[in-house]
């Protein structure tokens, strides 16, 4: 079954084919990679080059800040409203299911279940020791970040690829 959401964007031609090209929402070029292909790059990156995971972290951060700019500059909505919009484009693009998002304090949580990025690796070479949605966690971070207009961090605290229930992500003001 198709999400409403996914429908919704579909007949507002927020994705569309033209002259070859695949185009995301607000005109991004886009590709459609299986998972398997971007989660087994990424374990042969990081077993090369130690500093991958920030590498990911940074790649999702400034693509995850170019598109928080972008939903800004064409919409006035409110906070809430984004949040909903997030959790909503996560899920169309496979990207998993965000189940809470909620401020305590200083810091904002965001519980996802499924995260494809965590179950993939794990079906693939199992248990982790460590997190492996660094791109979800540099995404979140440089999403927001024009909404709160300052920068924030990161950190995934639990993920299903270490063999937690769900991932956890903590969005912090950078320091």
């Amino acid at each position: 079954m198709i999400p409403a959401f996914f429908k919704k964007l579909l007949f507002s031609r927020q994705f569309f084919y033209d002259k070859g090209k695949f185009f995301l929402m607000m005109k991004v070029p886009g590709i459609i990679l299986p998972m398997h292909a971007f989660v087994s790059f990424m374990n042969q990156y990081s077993k090369n080059d130690k500093g991958a995971s920030k590498h990911a972290y940074e790649v999702g951060y400034t693509q995850g800040k170019n598109a928080g700019q972008r939903y800004l500059n064409i919409s006035s909505s409110s906070f809430p409203t984004f949040v909903e919009f997030v959790k909503g484009v996560a899920e169309v693009m496979g990207l998993g299911k965000i189940h809470s998002f909620k401020k305590e304090g200083e810091k904002i949580y965001a519980r996802i279940n499924p995260s494809i990025f965590a179950e993939i690796h794990k079906e693939m070479f199992g248990k982790s020791k460590k997190p492996v949605c660094n791109y979800l966690s540099g995404l979140a971070a440089g999403l927001f970040e024009p909404f709160f207009k300052y920068k924030l961090d990161c950190v995934e605290t639990y993920c299903k690829a270490k063999g937690d229930p769900e991932c956890v992500f903590v969005l912090t003001k950078a320091k």
